[in-house]
């Protein structure tokens, strides 16, 4: 096949061939669906290029608007998120089909890296308008998600994009929850007002605390006066003589014990008393009136609520709540029915999120209930469970026609740890007319795990029901709560030289484990595990005896032990046998070292203990994480166009969401072009930066295991690369106490920087006193000290300036904050970071967190910048008088310098700090010999020089139509078609690119390889 070699002329290829490229992907050939891949695309690292890679905004990684995600407050509407953090936010990004804001408001619930739940921050919540096919995800559990087709869902082996997920599947779902849920307080609603007595009667109230007297003189001026005298006196109390009342000593006592300041009336309605706060008693009335409870509107729009239960205990239970928790006067409907009318308690449930009057298929659990306290949670759920639940001989079956009731219910027993099925069902409605056919909602728990669960958290208080549960209990062993970890297994074992009856009581039982034919139990996978252990231990024990003290005894013993054949021993000490008989030999029994090495070397070619540690370690991971491994039982593609909605979560990304809760998970193609240049045969004279203001490019540092079945599809193996993560140095505590890998920090010289770089930094108009003095001070210092002065020097230089107080002491606190920003010392070190053969990864993301955080790290790219290019320049001068002097001699490195989220550094519209030293970079770079990728998903907010000077472009599936246009802008005469009509030709799978080269005047569309090294640019989402 002819190669295909991007980013150099023809001239080039002839001379170079494929000297100093490395392969980034396929040739695509065809269009749509019907595209394939073909030639390998080589991509140019020799020569100096500015590429720009420009990925489709937002990833496509969104939900629909109806989706709920479990917030700190309730099960919430994405679409009601996005609108909470618009109306509290800070935009970021406004468009007519894209919109992006900055939030700090709710927690939500996520996954770490090590399969453990965690309760983290939205920092920004995302929409975009799509015209595109999505997935609707349902799982064997009843789980179900509809996501985009690039929506990464949680595997046991990692994130995967959703388009990548096949039917039979495993996908992570939420195990148990670990949120700081607590029993709120209750909102007044602002049309009550405070009630002087808690009783009705409060013309009687008011009589009572007259204190007695003329009859005629208290009368309230109604002909009904009378009638309330003579119903106080007939309870004894007042006393009635003649015109002259005198209230009674129970009197007196009923009338203290009516005062309050608990009870409040709408209107002119009874009073009723208001909880401070959410309580069991609480959540057990609501699980009674959500059951087994009605409401209605009754005479004048009255509301009423009515409970029925053939069991009277259940009945004066339910009173008894009512009158205690609201001061509510029941009366009896009939011998099995009581009700109470109080308009004022509809007005408070409504103000606090209870959906009054709903029929069976609208209600909902409130999400002050779903949000209490673990006590009030259980109080609920065992009510409801009492009234609604039937146990059967194999578990425990709920049905509800609500599937807001089944979707909460199934996320407040997972904060126990409860796992359920939510299967949908379709019958006829009993308790209509029409006896038409309606969806219901089946929870089922089964399986002795959770069913155990269930007992020892929640239970019933019905004897009858709980008997039942504990006889089921003695019986059930469906193992419900499995892994799929089969290759991990195999791999494990593999590593460490085990063999399967060494590690398991059943070989066959776990070769159908390895083989994916069965799904192991977490309590299995544990004693397996501990078999992994302990022959680790053995094997590492017995491997370092003989290492330290080698014997012919020690050697025999190590053979039986270990996976080396002796047939392996003796082939390579000269012998055709595969017997014992070696040991017998004199000179080995002499000299027993040179044998036992012959065995290590041959164990050590075949083994990896350290690996199978870690392996170890991901699989104690699974056995004790939060997930619950749930099969895909049918993925189905589905049109939508409209709204779709993201949000950003700190530290790990994920959130909880959907119906019943599944996890889900952005500068892919910049890795790959990283992988590239280091494994290239020109690696060694190149040296690689890049610039990482997400802290996700340390992950290079480890391999792809989670890709590896599509790897081998490209005869790819993953591959760990030996990157440098450079920090801050005076930033190295907050790496520390968040475990954040790094490998050495740096510092900046501040002397290198201009007054108007300093300005930048500062978000100074350049037209301020404080930019003025700035810009003097600066020109003084670097005409007394050159380039050796530091921030100590400029905050002592201020006093010599006649300038108000006011603005210097403004430029000095602003000196101070630069100090805490941690990247300035007394030496520049940034030198390092420069070497041949290194890739060194600067991980600014730290500055993310402060406020004009993004210019702190233009500041840091400003100063690198200047610096290389300063001294390939240099370099480049002795390069051409060697080349005169027929030497060849290249002392710097051609530089490589990767910028993720550029648009932040060189943006279209104002300044950074970097904005200057980029730009020179792309008009003079490629000629002293450095090289500038710009990542962005926004091409459009990229500065235009930049874009117009890029020989390389390497666009992804791009939706946005101003940065479709802002390309289309700088588009060569080569191209046949305008650019949409490229991008709508790429088939709709993950990885597809257009690259436009202008070396060689053609375009390709491409299929990007998968990464060798991890990607931890991802945005991992967990939904139900």
């Amino acid at each position: 096949m002819p190669n295909i070699v991007v980013g150099r002329s023809e001239e080039d290829k002839e001379e170079h061939g494929l000297e100093g490229t490395g392969v980034i992907g396929k040739h695509l050939v065809g269009e749509d669906e019907e595209a394939h891949t073909a030639n390998p695309l080589h991509f140019d690292v020799a020569k100096p290029h500015v590429v720009g890679v420009f990925g489709k905004r937002g990833t496509g990684k969104c939900l629909l608007p109806d989706e709920k995600v479990l917030t700190e407050k309730g099960l919430k509407k994405i679409e009601e998120l996005f609108e909470r953090g618009r109306e509290k936010g800070s935009p970021k990004r406004v468009d007519r089909d894209e919109q992006l804001y900055k939030c700090e408001e709710l927690n939500v619930q996520s996954i770490d890296g090590e399969f453990k739940n965690q309760s983290n921050g939205v920092k920004a919540v995302y929409r975009k308008r799509v015209n595109e096919k999505l997935l609707r995800i349902n799982t064997s559990s009843g789980r179900k998600v509809t996501v985009t087709l690039e929506h990464p869902l949680l595997t046991s082996e990692g994130w995967k994009d959703a388009g990548e997920l096949e039917e039979g599947e495993l996908i992570g779902v939420p195990r148990k929850l670990d949120m700081d849920f607590k029993d709120q307080g209750l909102e007044k609603p602002e049309s009550f007002e405070e009630a002087d007595y808690s009783n009705r009667n409060w013309r009687e109230s008011e009589l009572l605390e007259s204190e007695g007297g003329d009859a005629t003189k208290l009368s309230d001026g109604t002909g009904s006066f009378r009638r309330v005298l003579q119903e106080a006196e007939n309870k004894d109390l007042i006393h009635l003589n003649e015109d002259t009342v005198q209230i009674t000593e129970k009197g007196q006592t009923e009338l203290e014990k009516r005062k309050t300041n608990q009870h409040y009336r709408l209107g002119k309605s009874n009073p009723i008393k208001v909880p401070e706060k959410v309580s069991p008693e609480l959540g057990e009335f609501l699980a009674f009136l959500l059951a087994e409870g009605h409401e209605q509107k009754v005479t004048n729009g009255n509301y009423r609520l009515i409970f029925t239960n053939t069991d009277q205990s259940l009945i004066d239970r339910f009173r008894r709540i009512g009158e205690e928790l609201f001061d509510l006067e029941f009366h009896k409907m009939s011998e099995d029915t009581v009700y109470a009318n109080s308009t004022a308690l509809e007005e408070l449930l409504d103000v606090n999120g209870y959906s009054v009057c709903e029929n069976s298929f609208n209600k909902e659990i409130p999400d002050f209930i779903l949000t209490s306290s673990e006590e009030t949670a259980a109080v609920f759920l065992r009510r409801y469970f009492e009234s609604e639940a039937n146990v059967t001989d194999q578990q425990i079956d709920l049905v509800t026609a609500s599937k807001d009731i089944a979707d909460a219910l199934s996320y407040m027993l997972l904060r126990f740890g409860i796992v359920t099925r939510i299967n949908q069902k379709e019958k006829y409605a009993s308790n209509t007319e029409e006896k038409r056919v309606r969806s219901y909602y089946q929870l089922t728990i089964s399986g002795s795990e959770q069913l155990e669960k269930f007992q020892d958290k929640i239970d019933f208080s019905v004897d009858r029901k709980s008997e039942k549960l504990s006889s089921i209990l003695n019986q059930s062993n469906t193992n419900v709560d499995v892994v799929e970890c089969g290759n991990l297994l195999k791999k494990c074992r593999g590593k460490m030289g085990a063999d399967r009856i060494q590690v398991a009581t059943h070989k066959q039982s776990l070769k159908a484990y390895e083989d994916g034919k069965h799904k192991i139990g977490r309590e299995k996978l544990g004693e397996i595990i501990k078999n992994l252990e302990s022959y680790l231990e053995e094997i590492s024990r017995i491997k370092k005896q003989l290492d330290d003290q080698p014997t012919i005894e020690k050697v025999g013993s190590f053979m039986e032990k270990s996976n080396v054949l002796w047939k392996e021993l003796n082939k390579q000490q000269g012998y055709d046998r595969s017997d014992r008989r070696i040991l017998t030999y004199k000179k080995y029994q002499e000299n027993p070292r040179k044998l036992a090495g012959s065995v290590l070397s041959i164990f050590n070619d075949k083994n990896d203990l350290e690996e199978a540690r870690n392996l170890i370690k991901k699989l104690q991971d699974l056995a004790c994480s939060d997930v619950f491994w749930d099969e895909i039982e049918e993925i189905k593609e589905i049109d939508y166009e409209g709204w779709v909605y993201d949000l950003t979560v700190r530290e790990n990304h994920s959130f909880t969401a959907g119906l019943g809760g599944v996890f889900c998970h952005n500068s892919y193609s910049m890795g790959t072009l990283v992988e590239e240049c280091q494994q290239s045969d020109v690696s060694e004279n190149i040296s690689t930066i890049m610039i990482d203001p997400m802290g996700i490019f340390w992950s290079m540092k480890r391999p792809n295991e989670r890709d590896v079945s599509m790897l081998d599809k490209w005869d790819m193996k993953p591959e760990a690369f030996d990157a440098q993560v450079y920090i801050p140095k005076g930033k190295t505590r907050d790496f520390d106490e968040k475990e954040m890998p790094y490998d050495d920090t740096f510092t900046l010289n501040p002397a290198q920087l201009t007054s108007e770089e300093w300005r930048m930094a500062f978000g100074l108009d350049s037209n301020t006193e404080m930019s003025i003095l700035l810009e003097r001070m600066c020109e003084d210092l670097t005409d007394e000290f050159g380039d050796e002065y530091r921030i100590k020097h400029m905050k002592k230089a201020l006093e010599k300036y006649e300038f108000p107080e006011k603005t210097k002491r403004g430029l000095e606190n602003r000196l101070r904050n630069a100090e805490d920003w941690g990247v300035f010392g007394e030496e520049s070190s940034i030198d390092k970071l420069t070497e041949a053969g290194e890739l060194s990864i600067v991980d600014v993301s730290v500055f993310g967190q402060l406020s004009g955080g993004t210019r702190v790290q233009a500041l840091v790219v400003a100063i690198l910048a200047k610096r290389i290019l300063m001294r390939r320049m240099a370099a480049r001068r002795l390069e051409e008088l060697d080349e005169m002097q027929g030497l060849d001699r290249a002392d710097e490195p051609i530089q490589w310098m990767l910028i993720d989220e550029a648009h932040e550094y060189l943006p279209a519209e104002g300044e950074t700090p970097a904005t200057n030293p980029l730009l020179r970079w792309v008009k003079i770079g490629r000629e002293p010999g450095v090289s500038l990728v710009l990542c962005t998903q926004q091409p459009a907010k990229l500065h235009p020089n930049a874009l117009s000077q890029m020989d390389l472009l390497l666009a992804h599936r791009l939706t946005a139509q101003q940065d479709i246009d802002a390309l289309q802008e700088i588009m060569q005469t080569y191209m046949r078609y305008d650019l949409r009509h490229y991008i709508d030709a790429l088939p709709d799978r993950p990885g597809t690119a257009m690259i436009m080269d202008d070396n060689s005047e053609r375009a390709y569309p491409a299929q990007m390889r998968p990464r060798k090294s991890w990607h931890a640019g991802g945005t991992p989402d967990a939904f139900d």
